[in-house]
Parts: C-alpha cells; structure tokens; sequence
C-alpha cells in the first residue's frame, strides 16, 4: 500500500500543469456546488497560481461576489477583455459597481450589458434609477424604449418610467403610469402616495374646472389614505400631504389631525416640519383659533425665520388674539422683511399694503 501511494503521488506530481490546473479547478466547482465559497475560492486561487485563464478568474471573481467582497471582484476581472466576459460576470462586475457607489463605472457597464442583452430587466431598471437620481430623465426614456417595445407589462420597468415622469413633473403621465401599475395588482405605498401627488399637482394646474378640480381633490384624499394604511401610518408624508389636501378643501379639522400626527412621526426634517406647522397654522387660523395659529406660526418661523408670509400671519393672530403690542411688532418686523424682497408678487403686494393699514388702526 506504501509503494501504491507513492507511486500516485509521483503520477500527480509529473502530470502536465494543465492537468494539475483541472484538478484544483475541479475541486473548486465540487466546493461550489457545496456552497462552500471559502473553500471553492482557496482551490481556484491555486489553480489560478498555476494557469491564469479567464474561466477562471470569473470564477474566483463570483466567489468573492457571493461573499461580498466587491472590490476583490471588481479587481480579479478588470484583467479580463470585456468581450471575454460572460453576462454573470458582467452583471457581478455592474453590482458590485453599485454596492460600492462607483456611479460612472456603474453607468458604463450597465450599458454595455444593455448592449448585449437588452431584455436585461433588472439591470435596465437598476440603470434608469441611478438616471432618475441624477436628473438625466432622458438617459432612463432612451434605455427603456427596446425593452419596452417587446414587453410593456414588467411591473419593475414601468415603476421606473413613473419614477422618471414624476421626477421631471410629468404629472399627467405619471398618474397614467401609476394607474396601470395599480391595476396590474402594484398596490404598494410607492404607487399611491405617488398617485396621490400626482392628483394634488393635477388639481392645482391653472384653467382647470372647479368640478374636474374637486375629483381630483377626492382622488388625492383617497390615494394618500391608502398610502397611510399601507404604511401603517408611519409615514409622515403622505399624512402632510393630505392635511394640505384637506386645507384646500376647507376641511380643517381633518387637516388638523393629519398634520399634528405628521409632527408626531420620526423626527421630520425641517422642510417638512416647516410645512407641517404652516398647514396646522392654516387650519387652525381659519376657524378662528387664533392663540393656537399664533404658536403654530410661531413654531414654522423658528424653522424658517425668513418667511415673510409666516410673519405676516403670525401678526394677525396675535391681532385676533388681542395682542396688540406683539402684532405692532410682528407687522413692523414684516415690512422691514418684504422690503428686502426683489420683485414681489401681487399677493406679497396686498398683504404689504393690507398690513399698513393694520399698523394705522392698531397705533391709534
């Protein structure tokens, strides 16, 4: 038994390397198979040490993948010509990209992959995004067109349509796009607080009929509703959007209960908090609760103190509250403000004028 061991060692060790190469490689894809990517990787490199091929480098490249090391993938196959590389290899390389937020590397593999495979869905959709964040709505309308004049139902590839329509204000296509994802059972918080914005921007369009007005008024109220239950009233956004909603309706005790819970969620950012107090303040002003506006304004201009329209109604509430010496100083503090405003609107021009003749009743 001795001589018959050692006479297959001496049989491995003068096999050709190409041979020995196959062995490790072999043992490789036996580890593979396992799921055992440590040990797949250890038997490759070993094999790669011997015969640099690029079969094998994808190999090794998918292991480091698969285990997460990015930037060992990204490494192993930048020697490999890109022609030479398969379309997991390619896709491998194009996330890793993206985990690592390498945009332009992303961007150029992306199309490249499209090159080649252009009913790629997933790397089309995760390329249009990337499009979408950056502002080039015309890069994501240009890659979807092939695709979609084979298949216009991929539900994720239509997501970023909308995404791109909505981003560039295409409100009117959008809430088309968002519909039909609706309809194809998409009943996700994406797809209807986006209907929901859609709506309320459509209902705000100037020439549009007060009757098609109020539908659209209806829509937003119901499409952010169900934003709420989806999300289960976690979300701060849509709970703004619709107090909004409501205050134009002139439903203000809605409106009330959607902005304070608004406030109560996470810890807003102060834009939002800014429009969370400035909404509250407007339901609260119109029924006559000016103490409780005055706070409310009070809360928005310590967000936003430039705000010469928060100013403006803060002093009015104070005067409804019969506050006259703060008011006095609200309104003074407001003309030094919207003097310094360059151009100013008609309705910023009749709150000026209104506000003079407020300081003249109150100083006498």
């Amino acid at each position: 038994m001795p001589k018959l061991y050692s006479f297959l060692i001496g049989v491995f060790f003068c096999l050709p390397l190409t041979a020995q190469t196959s062995v490790w490689e072999n043992r490789g894809d036996s580890c593979m198979q396992a799921f055992n990517l440590y040990q797949a990787l250890n038997c490759y490199s070993t094999a790669l040490e011997q015969e640099d091929t690029h079969d094998l480098r994808m190999k090794i490249a998918e292991c480091h993948y698969r285990r997460g090391n990015y930037r060992a993938c990204i490494s192993t196959l930048q020697p490999v010509p890109v022609s030479q590389l398969s379309h997991k290899a390619l896709r491998q390389l194009f996330y890793s990209y993206k985990s690592l937020g390498l945009n332009d590397d992303l961007k150029q593999t992306g199309r490249m992959i499209l090159s080649q495979y252009p009913m790629d869905a997933e790397v089309l959709v995760d390329l249009c995004h990337e499009y979408n964040l950056e502002g080039n709505l015309f890069g994501t309308f240009r890659a979807v067109d092939k695709y979609i004049a084979k298949d216009s139902t991929n539900l994720d590839v239509n997501r970023v349509i909308g995404e791109a329509e909505f981003f560039q204000k295409e409100y009117e296509g959008a809430k088309y796009t968002y519909t039909k994802l609706l309809a194809a059972g998409d009943s996700s918080y994406i797809t209807y607080f986006s209907l929901g914005v859609c709506a309320e921007q459509l209902s705000r369009y100037d020439g549009i009929n007060e009757g098609k007005r109020i539908d659209l008024q209806v829509e937003a109220v119901e499409y952010f509703s169900q934003a709420i239950a989806v999300s289960d009233s976690a979300q701060a956004a849509p709970l703004y959007h619709l107090g909004n909603i409501y205050n134009e309706m002139k439903n203000y005790q809605s409106s009330e209960k959607c902005f304070r819970k608004a406030m109560q969620l996470l810890s807003p950012d102060p834009s939002v908090a800014y429009i969370c107090w400035i909404g509250l303040a407007e339901s609260v002003y119109s029924r006559g609760l000016y103490q409780e506006a005055a706070t409310a304004f009070d809360k928005a201009l310590a967000i936003k103190p430039e705000s010469v329209t928060a100013i403006y109604y803060l002093a009015v509430s104070l005067e409804g509250c019969g506050e006259r010496t703060k008011a006095i100083t609200q309104y003074e503090k407001f003309l030094n403000q919207a003097s310094t405003v360059g151009n100013p609107s008609e309705y910023l021009k009749q709150m000026i004028s209104d506000t003079n003749l407020r300081l003249d009743k109150l100083r006498k």
